[in-house]
């Protein structure tokens, strides 16, 4: 009886263990490239010409997303949306049309352009599973009717771009240009701390059926 209690005080334990919450650490999920302050801005988007763009971003573990934003030039103005869009495995890009970005949104913010060079940046509070998903920026939708001058920089590593112009479909994109997405990641002890719960609960079960002489 003795073992039997004290099995099940074990396997209670491990599992406490592995479905405590996990902690999580402020990040910065996504940034395709580096600032340059001072940048003009090259890249326009507007109403009018309806261009859109995005860039993939990889989450390994549920995620909560705080904020996404671009490198912004100096002649942009008035509001440009950010938006969270689920993206097609196979091609890479959002499965809803260039102009019909809200069906299938996961959610959006408006950002305000300013008349100065810089990151701007808006507030999104989004809790996403662990996959891939879109970043996307533009004009014209969502309520957004600004002017978005987003600045060209370095690079960083390989970023999975994309864009649309005056109602083209999505294509890939190379020129670099500074989208990013920020927000709140489990901890690296924490993960440890469940994946070892786990990996105790199997091991008890797994000693408990040897002793009880089970297959």
């Amino acid at each position: 009886m003795k073992t039997i209690k004290t099995f099940r005080a074990a396997l209670v334990a491990c599992a406490l263990v592995s479905l405590t919450p996990l902690a999580a650490q402020a990040a910065t999920i996504l940034q395709t490239a580096t600032a340059i302050p001072g940048d003009i801005g090259d890249y326009i988007a507007t109403a009018f010409n309806q261009r859109v763009i995005g860039a993939d971003f990889t989450l390994t573990h549920d995620s909560h997303i705080t904020s996404v934003g671009f490198g912004s030039g100096r002649f942009g103005g008035g509001t440009i949306f950010g938006a969270i869009v689920p993206v097609d495995p196979t091609t890479g890009f959002p499965i809803a049309s260039f102009d019909n970005l809200a069906s299938t949104a996961l959610g959006f913010t408006l950002i305000n352009e300013l008349p100065t060079a810089g990151d701007v940046s808006g507030l999104l509070s989004l809790d996403l599973v662990a996959g891939t998903y879109g970043v996307v920026f533009g004009s014209g939708q969502f309520g957004a009717t600004g002017v978005g001058a987003f600045t060209f920089s370095t690079a960083i590593g390989n970023p999975a771009m994309f864009e649309s112009f005056f109602g083209s479909a999505f294509a890939n994109r190379s020129d670099d240009v500074r989208l990013f997405v920020t927000g709140e990641v489990p901890e690296p002890a924490s993960v440890a701390l469940m994946l070892a719960g786990l990996a105790g609960m199997g091991w008890l079960v797994t000693r408990r059926r040897r002793t009880d002489g089970l297959p």
